[in-house]
């Protein structure tokens, strides 16, 4: 294992990874962002929800692909002295998995577009079945360099892979080859993401012993089961939308507002490599004290970014009119609520990576197999009884009903295990303080779209400066008290 900077303190450590690690997704935001306006704005509601569907369905079984590591890569590597060994295996793993399910997707591709009512849909989801292996192994590769310490290289990975990405995409649209040339883009961002993480990890495929596969499964096989469904949990709704929903207009609007949402999710999920590996290593050396702050710490941060999303809900409407157009202005209250459910399901997040880290893995998946088909009926009745105007709200409004029950079963699983150990869960004194601070700065938000001042890319830039400078200040003895426990 490549260890770095190991003689730092360990808030030192922290703090050089985590600026590393949140540096990559603000740039990895931005090319984001550009992808997702330019194809937006160049295809149409009705053609980007066409893409956004095709790529959604090329997820969840790109899901199935990583999932194979049971979502463990970071802590098997990091935490375990076979670390290299398990790599090795669920590299190899990943790619007969890849293969399986591309074969599956180029087969089935015709059936899913007659199935959904989009023919359209075909050939993306054919090109995207390229896409698994590669994407999947270049993934791979990325939780390897973040399991042996290396951020800054994996980062580095992730940025490179998006610049491409957009050259790309711009190139083949541009040359009229529309939601085609944008599903293109995304093998060959890959295939360049996987040979420069070969490269930097010096583990491949062929060479190097890896540990039996029934050794892998035994100890991600939970874990792999609930990485599955929380995958379709994240994605079950525009997929609900498409098939019940009135139009692929709807779709393309409800596509829109969920790509704004990812945007607070995917700034949060950036620390969370860096908190795992720590983790993860500290409870390899069975030093439970210093994994126990850590945890806490760490809850208490995701609690604090939470309210800080609440806090910035009253401004989407008018976010999406100022990014998009006013071809996407229905899309505003579907996004203020998908930010919101977002902001939710970053609680259960911060849960679910605790448990994973102390061997707890997969402790979701019994609850998951049976709430998301409550969720997608509730999401299929609404999407069919309210008015087709509303469809998408309806939806929206099951996915964060989804998000809020699911993230109190994960903080309740730690709340079980804090009972035989120091706590880990924030006291109600932090609670309350974090919610009076997102609700007077939401009141501020609101106020700032309401009269108006919150309009365009520039007054809506300067509205969640002031909003999070607000709540910055209103919580800034609780977040120099949070930096402290680490």
């Amino acid at each position: 294992m490549v260890r770095t900077t190991s003689g730092l303190p360990l808030r030192q450590r922290l703090l050089r990874a985590g600026a590393v690690q949140l540096l990559a997704p603000f740039c990895v935001l931005a090319c984001g962002m550009a992808v997702f306006v330019y194809l937006s704005r160049a295809l149409g509601p009705g053609a980007y929800g066409t893409y956004a569907l095709a790529a959604a369905i090329s997820q969840w079984l790109g899901l199935g692909v990583l999932a194979v590591g049971g979502g463990s890569t970071v802590p098997l590597v990091a935490g375990d002295a076979q670390g290299h060994r398990y790599a090795v295996t669920i590299l190899r793993a990943t790619l007969l998995m890849a293969l399986l399910l591309a074969g599956v997707l180029l087969a089935s591709a015709g059936w899913i577009g007659t199935l959904l009512r989009a023919p359209d849909l075909v050939v993306p989801l054919r090109l995207l079945a390229f896409d698994l292996p590669l994407a999947g192994l270049a993934t791979t590769q990325t939780q390897i360099l973040q399991g042996q310490g290396r951020f800054q290289a994996g980062a580095g990975l992730q940025v490179s892979s998006w610049l491409l990405r957009i050259g790309l995409a711009w190139v083949l649209v541009e040359r009229g080859l529309g939601v085609a040339g944008a599903c293109l883009a995304l093998p060959l961002a890959s295939l360049a993401q996987l040979v420069g993480g070969r490269c930097l990890s010096g583990i491949g495929l062929v060479r190097g012993a890896g540990i039996p596969l029934g050794q892998l499964l035994g100890r991600s096989r939970r874990r792999m089961a609930e990485t599955l469904l929380m995958g379709i949990f994240s994605r079950i709704d525009l997929v609900a939308l498409q098939a019940w929903g009135p139009s692929a207009q709807i779709t393309g609007l409800f596509a829109a507002a969920k790509n704004l949402s990812y945007v607070p999710g995917m700034v949060f999920t950036s620390s969370g490599a860096v908190v795992l590996q720590a983790l993860a290593a500290a409870h390899g050396r069975q030093d439970e004290g210093q994994a126990s702050r850590l945890g806490r710490a760490y809850l208490l941060a995701v609690l604090q970014f939470c309210g800080l999303v609440l806090a910035v809900v009253p401004l989407m409407p008018a976010a999406v009119a100022a990014v998009l157009g006013p071809r996407y202005l229905q899309a505003g209250p579907v996004a203020a609520v998908l930010v919101g459910a977002t902001a939710v399901h970053c609680l259960g997040h911060g849960g679910r990576l605790l448990l994973n880290s102390r061997g707890e893995c997969g402790a979701m998946a019994r609850s998951l197999a049976v709430l998301i088909p409550l969720f997608v009926l509730l999401g299929a009745t609404l999407a069919q009884r309210l008015p087709p105007a509303w469809s998408a709200l309806g939806i929206a409004l099951a996915t964060a009903a989804g998000s809020g029950l699911i993230s109190l079963i994960s903080l309740g699983r730690v709340a079980q295990l804090g009972r035989s150990g120091p706590a880990v869960l924030p006291d109600a004194g932090s609670l309350g303080r974090t919610a009076l601070a997102a609700g007077l700065s939401a009141l501020v938000a609101w106020s700032l779209s309401t009269h108006g001042l919150a309009t365009g890319v520039a007054g809506i830039g300067a509205s969640l400066l002031a909003v999070t400078l607000l709540y910055g200040a209103l919580l800034a003895p609780q977040l120099r008290a949070t930096a402290g426990l680490s």
